[in-house]
C-alpha cells in the first residue's frame, strides 16, 4: 500500500533497428513515502495493477518536479498531460496524466514527499 497509486504513461527509449525512439508505456504507479528519513521516497511502477514484482522504480527525494504549461499537447485529438521528474544523480523520468486533474494530484503528491524528506534531513541512503 502506497501514498498514492494509478495509471501514468512512462517514456522510454524503444530502438527498432538502427533507428532510436521514443515509446510512451502504460504503467501502474505506487508511491512508498519515506517514513524515517532514512529510507528515500520511491516511486515503483509495473505493467499492471495486480503485478507481484516491480518493473522499475524512481527516487523522489532531492528531485524536482518540472512541468510547462506548454506541455499539454494534443496528439490525434486527445490531450497529454506531462510532467517530469528530475533527479540531481539519477536523471529525469518523464511522465504524463490522462487529465490535468489527475496530473495535478500527482504532482502536489510528489512535491509532499520531497517537502517531507527535506524536512527529516540529515539522512543516510545509498544513493549518496
Amino acid at each position: 500500500d502506497g501514498v498514492m497509486q494509478g495509471w501514468l504513461y512512462k517514456k522510454r527509449l524503444g530502438v527498432k533497428g538502427f533507428l532510436k525512439r521514443r515509446i510512451w508505456t502504460k504503467r501502474w504507479f505506487v508511491l512508498h513515502e519515506s517514513k524515517d528519513g532514512v529510507t528515500p521516497s520511491v516511486l515503483y511502477f509495473h505493467k499492471s495493477a495486480n503485478a507481484k514484482e516491480w518493473s522499475g522504480s524512481i527516487v523522489v527525494d532531492d528531485s524536482t518536479i518540472d512541468v510547462d504549461d506548454a506541455s499539454t499537447h494534443k496528439k490525434k485529438g486527445k490531450a497529454k498531460f506531462f510532467f517530469t521528474i528530475n533527479h540531481p544523480k539519477l536523471g529525469k523520468r518523464e511522465l504524463c496524466a490522462a487529465s490535468e486533474a489527475e496530473r495535478m494530484n500527482w504532482i502536489n503528491t510528489l512535491e509532499a514527499a520531497i517537502y517531507f524528506a527535506k524536512q527529516m534531513e540529515p539522512r543516510l541512503t545509498k544513493f549518496e
